[in-house]
């Protein structure tokens, strides 16, 4: 658990067991920055390394190193790409 999330600056996390044994892991960024929840669907193993990670055990990239960037991303913060491109735009 990050120092935000003890700190109640993180983002709000909910999963959602499905009926093939997925999960949904809802990501919802911090109120403050009025972004829209994150979705990614991980797999039983997938959800059991990312409970791991949630508890302190190892680098998310090491944990999931099969998601993308912007999929760790979103499960770390609830910031998607194009969240992250409208916060910080590229200056021409």
């Amino acid at each position: 658990m990050s120092i935000a999330d003890k700190l109640g600056f993180g983002p709000k996390r909910e999963a959602q067991a499905q009926p093939d044994g997925s999960y949904l892991v809802s990501v919802t960024p911090p109120a403050m920055l009025k972004l829209p929840t994150q979705v990614i669907r991980l797999s039983a193993d997938q959800y059991n390394r990312y409970i791991a990670w949630r508890n302190g055990t190892g680098y998310i990239q090491d944990m999931l190193p099969e998601l993308t960037a912007d999929q760790l991303e979103v499960l770390m913060s609830g910031i998607g790409p194009k969240d992250w491109a409208r916060l910080y735009p590229e200056e021409e």
